[in-house]
This record gives structure tokens, sequence and C-alpha cells, in this order.
């Protein structure tokens, strides 16, 4: 996430709006003199840009028009367009003593929140070595706060508190923050919380590489459009096909669910994610996230330094990753954890599935595929794979079923079952059977 901002290479429009001003009868070029509104922060900003393009926001923005920001850039500039809520949090909760904790929790035995109460939020601590750290919360229980990005180590006695971006959009009448111009290499969404039913997206014939999304939560019936593409391509919205949408009216925090033809999709840092039904055509790569997603259809996903879970769609649904120029499934030092679905991993140029430096749970589940160019599973790198042997998989590849990083041919199934799994010795790699 560009938080501070150094990695601009040029010099920075910066546009400033501050929903405790008075009016709009600031120039928006600073603090001193922001605007008060959305509406009066658009007409600040640039038809064409020569530069980076930094959004400021600060305070509640009320959405009560469609609103669309036109800034374009000049083609191969690699021009960013970032709309950045500051540092400013909520505090939900704390500041308190943690009375233990791991580098995946902080324990309070002290507390007694309801189960996933903070689920999408912020822990941050306060003091000791990790002090200023920050991660999501996948999960909590009565005392316990399960992060979804380990801390460098436990963060044990120090004080911490429970946040969430203070920067607001919200609207009451289902309206959008809109991106409408050309050639911008990535917009950033970062430091926001959405809620009512305030969304943002894209305006049709937009154009832009990528989406990224970071320490951002959606609420109520929020919605973003994720169709970013590569190679300056077309970024669709259609306000009237809602199947065009990421919604998040079925879950508590963060993200709902996804069903959109998507092309190339990259949030950064620190950003839920529970995807549904999807139709995913181009890569998908996520780092320091959560990623939940369910049945659909996927062209390719990598994942580094992510948490990869089940939506728990019906028993019937099915997960396909299939057709991919390179690799169905990419894991790099991630957790993927696959149950109670049937996936189909087929069509992949190289390895259907390739581990580096992960681990991967499959249990409860059927899962397939052939055609693969490469090894049906390649666990390598200190990975670690664990199946039930009552259910072994029937994934394939052209040059095996499975294998691990050893000077040895990959394994059919029936071998790897017959020898209770395959270890690698020299890269500590194993895949496992239960």
């Amino acid at each position: 996430m560009i938080r501070d901002f150094p990695l601009l290479s040029r010099n920075i429009f910066h546009a400033y709006a501050d929903s405790s001003m008075p009016d709009d009868s600031g120039d928006g070029r600073s603090w001193a003199t922001a605007k008060k509104t959305l509406d009066g922060l658009i007409t600040v900003l640039p038809e064409m840009a020569i530069n980076h393009v930094v959004i400021h926001l600060k305070g509640t923005f009320d959405l009560v028009n469609y609103l669309v920001f036109g800034v374009s850039t000049f083609s191969g500039l690699n021009l960013n367009i970032i709309v950045d809520g500051g540092d400013d949090v909520d505090i939900l909760d704390g500041p308190y003593t943690a009375t233990g904790g791991t580098t995946l929790s902080v324990i309070d035995t002290a507390r007694s929140w309801t189960p996933n109460q903070y689920q999408g939020y912020s822990v941050e601590i306060l003091d000791g070595a990790l002090a200023g750290y920050m991660q999501t919360i996948d999960t909590n229980t009565a005392t316990e706060l399960l992060i979804s990005v380990p801390w460098p180590s436990s963060p044990g006695t120090a004080q911490y508190r429970i946040t969430r971006p203070a920067t607001v959009i919200t609207s009451s009448s289902n309206k959008w923050l809109l991106y409408g111009g050309h050639h911008t290499y990535m917009l950033w969404f970062q430091r926001l919380r959405l809620t009512g039913s305030a969304s943002i997206g894209a305006l049709t014939g937009a154009k832009l590489n990528v989406m990224w999304f970071g320490d951002t939560i959606f609420e109520g019936t929020s919605r973003i459009s994720p169709n970013a593409s590569t190679n300056l391509s077309w970024y669709k919205y259609d306000p009237i096909n809602v199947s065009g949408y990421m919604e998040s009216t079925k879950v508590k925090k963060a993200v709902g669910l996804l069903s959109s033809y998507a092309t190339p999709y990259s949030p950064r840092g620190n950003t839920h994610f529970i995807y549904g039904p999807n139709v995913i055509n181009g890569l998908m790569d996520f780092e320091d996230c959560v990623l939940n997603f369910g049945s659909g259809r996927y062209k390719k996903i990598k994942c580094t330094n992510t948490i990869v879970k089940n939506y728990s769609p019906a028993s019937n649904s099915k997960r396909i990753i299939s057709g991919s120029d390179a690799i169905g499934l990419e894991a790099i030092n991630s957790s993927i954890t696959l149950s109670s679905i049937v996936t189909s991993v087929d069509s992949n140029s190289t390895h259907g599935i390739e581990l580096k430096s992960s681990i991967m749970s499959v249990s409860g589940i059927v899962i397939s595929g052939s055609g693969n160019g490469g090894v049906g599973i390649y666990a390598h790198a200190n990975s670690h794979v664990q199946l039930e042997k009552a259910n072994m998989p029937t994934v394939t590849g052209t040059v095996g079923d499975a294998a691990v990083n050893d000077p040895t041919d990959p394994e059919t199934w029936a071998d790897i079952e017959a020898a209770d799994g395959l270890i690698s010795a020299q890269e500590g790699t194993r895949i496992d059977l239960v």
C-alpha cells in the first residue's frame, strides 16, 4: 500500500476534502483550504494529469449523487490515482493489556467478546517490540483475536486496541463514486470504510491497468466493481447487472460476494475478501490478504502471504480453476484450506496447483482435473500438503499427478497412497495422507 507515497516517481497533484469544513469555498489544495464535499473536491481535479494524483479524505462523506472523477493520465507515464483516507481511526475497543498471544493471535482472558464481533477490523499493537504493527482480524472468540497475517513475533503482554478506518464514504440512496478516466496505471482505494449503500468502482469505458484496495472495510450493502484489466483494456461497469458487482450484503465486515466476469484484479495489504460464485477470466493476484472464495470458474489465482479459505457454498457447487496460461492456483507463503466442495483444476498449461513455502489442507472434498501441462499438485520450497487418504484427489498432469522437489519422478496418486505420501528431505517439503 502507498501509505506515505514514497514510491511515486513524479510530482504529485494533491487534493483535499474534509467534511468538518464549513463549505466548499476553499481551493481544495491543502487541509487548511480543503473542500467540504466530494462534489466540491471533484471540481478541483484535473481532467488530464501529468503527475500522480492523491485524493485525501477526512471525515464522513454522504453520496447523494453519482460522482465521477474523470482524471485521465498521459499514456505511457504509468501514473497512479490514489483515494486515501489517512491515518485517523475509530477506536472500537481498548486499549487493553493482552494476557498472552502467538504470532497469529492476541489473547486477553479479561475480555468477553461476542464471537466474530470484530471480524474484518484491525488490531493494533501499542507498545513493546511490535509497537505500531496493525493486522486484520480474521475471527475472534470471547478472549482471542485471530489475525490474517502473522506478526513477526508474539505480542506477548503488549497493549493493544481494536480499530477501523475513520474516513467514511456512505449513502442512503445507493450512489456510486466512480473512476471515469483513461490510461491510469493503478487506481488505489486505501484506509477507507464504506457504509450504507455507498459503492465505488469505474464507469463504463474507463481504462486502467489494475485496481487495488488496502485497509478498506465494506459494510452495509456497499459494493465495488472489480473489472480492472491489464494493457489499458476496458473497465466495465453496469449499474443494472448486479452480477457485475462485489456485494457485501451477506457478510458482517470486509467485502462480500463477487459475481463478475473479472479480468486481472490485485488487492493488496490488510484487506479481507470473501468471494462467492465467480467467473474470473484473468489473473487474480492477492498479497497480504484473507481470501474466502466459493464456487465458480477461475482462470488463475496467485496468492502471496495470503490465507485462502472456503466461502462454504452449497454442497452441489463446483469450483473450477482452468484454462490458465500458467499455474492454475499458485500459493507463495500462503495457507490454503479446501473443504466440503467439488473442485476441478484442469487445462492449465503448467502445474494445476503449485505451492512454495505454503500449506494446503484438503478435507471432505472431491478434487479432480486433467490436461494440466505439468504436475497436478507440485509442492516444494518447504511446503506441506495434507490430504485425506480415504478421499484421494484425481487431479493429474502430463508429467505426474503429484511431486515434491527431489530428483525423483512425479508419482501417481496410487503410488503416493501406497507409500503413505511423499517427502523431500532437501527442501523439507511433504505430501501427507491422513
